[in-house]
């Protein structure tokens, strides 16, 4: 049994022999699919032998489950930016939640939280912001460039001082 989409519909294929005189196979189209629900479209089921239904039971059910999780998996790739939407929209008054839908909203963060977390995708850790305020190595740097690490500028200008003062006396 072999099974082609064609548009919106899965044809149902039988292989009925071999047509020597033409030199090809004599397959022949039973009865459809709907491409979307995978419900037949007409009564072709009763006519095909108890191997055949099974077969198309068992082609129906793969490709369900195909199908159920390639919806699950596109969902998942653009739950970010579906957040990310709903957010900006919560955040300028363009949308509206009632409490009882953001109790389940904050229940479904938690479970889908947990789930991240006990499938290994820890929480990422926040990147500090760095301030644009000088540390104590550009206090001690000098206009024509040169720097000195503290200990080395601390200890430099204790220097200068000490030969200042045997100087002095």
């Amino acid at each position: 049994m072999q099974f082609k989409v064609q548009k919106n519909k899965i044809q149902v294929l039988v292989y009925t022999g071999y047509d020597k005189a033409k030199k090809r196979a004599i397959v022949k189209m039973v009865g459809s699919l709907d491409r979307f629900t995978y419900e037949p479209t007409s009564d072709f089921l009763n006519e095909l032998t108890i191997l055949q239904r099974e077969e198309v039971q068992s082609y129906i059910n793969e490709s369900r489950q195909s199908s159920d999780l390639s919806v699950l998996q596109y969902r998942l790739e653009f739950l970010d930016s579906h957040i990310k939407v709903v957010s900006e929209g919560l955040a300028d008054g363009r949308l509206t939640l009632e409490s009882d839908n953001a109790d389940k909203l904050w229940e479904a963060i938690g479970l889908l939280s947990a789930t991240l977390r006990k499938t290994g995708h820890a929480k990422p850790k926040r990147v500090r912001k760095t301030s644009n305020q000088p540390d104590q190595t550009d206090l001690f740097s000098s206009d024509k460039g040169d720097s000195f690490p503290v200990g080395a500028a601390a200890a430099a200008a204790v220097a200068l001082d000490f030969r200042q003062n045997l100087s002095d006396e």
